[in-house]
This record gives C-alpha cells, structure tokens and sequence, in this order.
C-alpha cells in the first residue's frame, strides 16, 4: 500500500513537470481575447512605415467585429483611424480617446525576448515594442467600447476612439494636419485622452502639458585638413572633434525640451547667440520646433478633471517631460489629459526590453471601462 502511494505521488509530480515552464498562474490569461488581441497588435512591426497599413487592417477588423462605424483619413498622406460610439445625446461634446500605432525602432540584440513577438514570460509581464507606447492604451480603450456595445450600454456623450500614425516623428502627417479639416471639427471634441506615464509605485500618473520639442540640427562649416596640421577656424572648433582628418563640416543635432515656465523667445535669442558666436558659415534647421504648449487647467472647475480623480484610483499629476499628439489639442484650447493605467511598472518607453504585466493591462481595461463610462455620460458641457 504505501508503495502504491508512493508510486501516484510520483505520477503526479511527473504530470504536472509535463505542462511546461509556462503553466503557471499566469498562463490562462493567454487564453483571454483582449491578451491576444494585444498580442497581435504587438507583431505588427510599426516600426516600419511600411507595415502601418497592416495596423489600419487590425483596426478595421476590430471596428468590424465590435459593430462601431468608422472612417480611415489621410489628411496628408498616412491613415488616420476613427471609430465612434454613439451617444444619445450628440448635441454634447464628444470624447476622444486617442493613441498612435506607430512605434519607435529597435535594436534587437538589447533584447531579451524578440520585441515584435508579444512573449509572456514566467512573471506574467507580456515582452515587446509598444507595450507601453501606446498598443495597451489602444487596445484597452477598444476592450472598454466593445463591453458597452456587448452590454448594451449607451452613454450620453459620443465616443471616438481615434488611432495616429506618426506621434513617434512629430505628428506633422497625422493629428497636427487631421485637426484642420473639416472632419475633425465636425467630432466636436470637448474632451480627450492620450498617452500618459507609467508609475513605479501604487498611484497613476496624469499629465496636463507637455514640454515643448526644440530639436536643432546644427551645420558647422570650418577649414579642413589632415589630422596633424594645425589649421585654424576649423569645424572642429566649433563644433566638435574628429580623429585624424579634420572635417570641412560638422553636423550636430541637440534635442532640447523647453519646461512650461521657459520663455520662448529667451531661449531663442540664446540659440541665436550660438549662431553668432561660431560665426558666419554656421547653419540651423529645424527637425522640431514648437514655441507654444498650453496646458489643461487641473481644479474643481475642470469636470473631467474631478472624474478622473473619482473613478476609485490614486491620481497625481505631472508635467510630461516628453512631447505627445495631444498637445495639439490642448493648443486649440481642448481640455486634455495625458493618463496610462501602469501603476508598479518600471519605465521602459523607447527603452530596451519594454513590457506591461498581463494583469496590469487588464486592470487598466477595468480602469477605462469604468472612467470612459463616467466621462461619457457628463451632461454638462
């Protein structure tokens, strides 16, 4: 008899040994259709320009199976994806919820697990680029809209989630040239929602402006030579050195991010000295150079403001030390905030290894669910 106990104890050790490294409590929720969506949105290499129409397709597939109509635009040349819930009330003001599919590039050496792979490790944190800038976003708004239209639940205020495909390089072809059409005006934003940050401890961070972009490239122009001459006036003076031949030209880009409080027109005539100071042959273009970034007034007065901060999480606000679509709105002087439901999650946006943990991500489904419901059916305007 006790062999025979033995024996099963054995059996089951063995078994159980079987399912694999991966079978732990983690493991189911690779079953679920929101992480697999995720997943797949995740493989879609945006890196890539070439590969943002397969995100247009993923987009329009999903739009399909939710039943929510939507509009592909190209203001100025790349996609631009808005789908709408409607509300009952379309005399309000609607809210945007927005992301960008395009994502940064990627040196895949750095990486522990392929970036474009969507792999869940043994900790439950989901591997890849974009996972935290901005597919989960993405992909949580959309499991937020799809549980209203399952439930059939209507809010008063529309719903318009809309998707961006150049945030990473400035916008110029997507939301900056979608919000002088005549189709944006006519989504009569009040309110929006994009990209927030994450935070390493138990609250969520609000953003409610962003720094503004100055990035310079400078063109240096000075007296070449071999790297053993003693040339004067070279470029290398002035802006930099070279081993062993002494260039012509140098070129040198500084990416510079103006605070809130910084005076545009100081740090102007700042960059203006510069010039000055290398002389004449020196040259300055613009990669990026944005003077004005109004913010989102954060009190009592601001109502989405007081529903953000009472949808039953810890909020804190902050000024985004980077630059994000969204400030183009709150230039046109729409009321919006940058928000990411990533609570205990390292910073890894642009980073190597970049990751959100499954139960991260589906808790921050259950945050918007619950925040998109209570913003749509503000009815004051």
């Amino acid at each position: 008899m006790w062999v025979s106990l033995i024996l099963v104890s054995i059996l089951i050790v063995t078994d159980i040994s079987k399912a694999g490294p991966l079978r732990n409590r983690y493991s189911k929720y690779l079953e679920l259709e929101p992480v697999e969506r995720f997943i797949e949105y995740i493989r879609i290499d945006t890196s890539r320009e070439e590969n943002i129409k397969h995100a247009i397709d993923f987009w329009v597939r999903q739009a399909n199976e939710v039943g929510l109509p939507y509009t592909v635009y190209a203001p100025a040349g790349k996609p631009i994806f808005v789908a709408t819930l409607e509300g009952s009330d379309p005399s309000l003001p609607s809210i945007m919820l927005n992301s960008h599919m395009d994502v940064v590039t990627v040196d895949e050496t750095e990486w522990m697990y392929p970036p474009f792979a969507g792999y869940m490790d043994a900790n439950g944190d989901i591997f890849g680029r974009g996972t935290q800038d901005t597919k989960d976003i993405s992909i949580q708004y959309l499991e937020a809209l799809r549980k209203f239209k399952k439930d059939n639940i209507t809010l008063a205020r529309t719903i318009h989630l809309t998707v961006m495909p150049d945030e990473e390089s400035g916008g110029k072809n997507g939301i900056k040239a979608f919000i002088k059409t005549k189709q944006f005006k006519a989504l009569n934003i009040g309110f929006a929602l994009d990209e927030g940050l994450a935070s390493g401890d138990d609250t969520m961070i609000a953003t409610y402006v962003d720094r503004r972009p100055w990035q310079m490239r400078f063109t240096v122009h000075g007296q070449g030579g071999h790297g053993s001459s003693i040339a004067e006036e070279t470029a290398a003076e002035k802006g930099g050195q070279a081993p062993n031949i002494i260039p012509s030209k140098l070129s040198l880009v500084v990416d510079m991010r103006l605070a809130p409080e910084a005076d545009a027109d100081e740090i102007q005539a700042l960059v203006d000295s510069w010039l000055r100071e290398t002389g004449n042959g020196t040259e300055l273009s613009y990669i990026r150079h944005e003077k004005v970034s109004l913010p989102t007034v954060l009190d009592d007065s601001n109502q989405y403001w007081v529903t953000l901060r009472n949808t039953g999480i810890t909020v804190r606000s902050m000024v985004c030390p980077a630059t994000s679509d969204i400030m183009n709105l709150r230039n046109l002087g729409i009321p919006a905030l940058g928000f990411t439901a990533k609570s205990n999650t390292i910073s890894r946006i642009h980073a190597k290894n970049e990751y959100i943990n499954v139960e991260t991500f589906l808790r921050g489904i259950e945050i918007y669910t619950e925040l998109i419901k209570n913003l749509g059916n503000l009815i004051n305007s």
